[in-house]
């Protein structure tokens, strides 16, 4: 019963080395890149705040049309049930509906 010792391992050294001029090479093209698309959002956040502006304003005046449009049919129902009632003609079918 005797045990075998096995040799300890070895260290592993493994040299790398990359020259300066691609390590400078790659961060120049990386800040390049960085500082473009900052600007680029910079510039695309500037144009959706302006939809924005426009698209709410756009919003009010269908809102104000909408307003306008249903305040018109009820002053036209109301004219035309008064020439109804002038000529003596029935009511018409939306009114009954409504009542």
């Amino acid at each position: 019963m005797t045990e075998e010792r096995q040799p300890a391992p070895q260290a592993l050294n493994i040299r790398f080395s990359v020259q300066w001029q691609w390590v400078l090479g790659l961060m120049g093209a990386l800040a390049i890149t960085l500082i473009g698309m900052w600007f680029t959002l910079a510039k695309l956040s500037s144009e959706v705040s302006e939809m924005k502006i426009s698209i709410n304003s756009g919003n009010t005046q269908v809102t104000t049309l909408a307003g306008e449009q249903a305040l018109l049919r009820f002053r036209l129902e109301n004219v035309e049930g008064e020439i109804r009632a002038i000529k003596g003609l029935p009511v018409s079918p939306r009114k009954e509906q409504a009542r």
